[in-house]
C-alpha cells in the first residue's frame, strides 16, 4: 500500500467574531485608579446579615491606608492661629494644636505647612503668626465607616462604598478642604 500525502491546509476562517460584551467603567474601577495613584492601601470589612425570608445584605466597609492633605477653611485657620513674640514660636505652637486636634481622631500628623508672617512691631509678644495652614496627615488601617455600605452582594456593596467614598472627597487622592469652610 502506498502512502498517501498529507498536506495541511489553514483552519478556515470564522466567518462571525465571538461576542465580547463590554463593560462599562465602575464606581469600583475608579476608585482602584485613584488608590493606585496616590499609592494608598485598601481593604473591606466584609459583614453578612440575614433578614426575614434568609435574604441575605452584604455590608463592605473600606478601610484605608493612606496620607490625605487637608487645608483648612478660613474659620478654622483662625482657630489654629497663634501669636508669639519669636518666628519659631509661632510655628510651634500652630503644629502643637494642629498635631492635639489630629490625635483626638487617632491621626498622626506627618508634614505641616504655613506662613508667618510679621506684624512689624517690635518687641511684642504677639508679633508673629501663623497664616495659609495647611498639613498632611497619615490614616493607618482606618476604617470610613461614613462610607459603610450595603447591597444584595458583595460587588454591588463594594460599588456602592466605592461611590460614597469618591463623592466625599475626604480621603486620599483629593486636596481636602475643612467641612466648616465657607462657601463661594
Amino acid at each position: 500500500m502506498p502512502p498517501t500525502p498529507v498536506s495541511l491546509e489553514p483552519r478556515p476562517r470564522q466567518r462571525y467574531t465571538p461576542y465580547r460584551r463590554t463593560r462599562e467603567p465602575t464606581w469600583l474601577d475608579a476608585l482602584n485608579s485613584c488608590i493606585a495613584k496616590s499609592k494608598s492601601k485598601l481593604s473591606w470589612i466584609h459583614e453578612l446579615k440575614r433578614e426575614q425570608g434568609n435574604i441575605a445584605t452584604h455590608i463592605m466597609t473600606p478601610v484605608l491606608t493612606c496620607i490625605v492633605h487637608e487645608q483648612p477653611g478660613e474659620e478654622i485657620q483662625m482657630l489654629l492661629r497663634r501669636a508669639a513674640s519669636t518666628y519659631s514660636d509661632a510655628i510651634e505652637a500652630a503644629e502643637s494644636i494642629v498635631r492635639s486636634r489630629l490625635q483626638v481622631d487617632g491621626k498622626v500628623l506627618v508634614h505641616f505647612y504655613g506662613r508667618v508672617e510679621d506684624d512689624g512691631r517690635a518687641n511684642s509678644h504677639c508679633r508673629y503668626k501663623m497664616v495659609d495652614i495647611s498639613y498632611t496627615y497619615s490614616l493607618d488601617n482606618w476604617p470610613v465607616t461614613e462610607c459603610r455600605s450595603t447591597g444584595a452582594t458583595k460587588n454591588a456593596a463594594r460599588q456602592n462604598a466605592a461611590r460614597k467614598l469618591i463623592e466625599s472627597e475626604a480621603y486620599c487622592m483629593f486636596v481636602r478642604k475643612s467641612k466648616r469652610a465657607s462657601r463661594r
